[in-house]
């Protein structure tokens, strides 16, 4: 494989993944904010 091959399959990876992980990080951000929420209530 090529340098410029790699870096086209390492782009064409990140433009799928980021997204996906994006999401999942609000998801758990949310998350935790919400137990932290919950145990200062109490």
């Amino acid at each position: 494989m090529n340098t410029i091959a790699i870096f086209c399959a390492s782009d064409d990876f990140c433009k799928e993944f980021e997204p996906c992980w994006d999401q999942r990080l609000s998801g758990v951000i949310a998350e935790t904010v919400s137990v932290t929420r919950e145990a200062v209530s109490k």
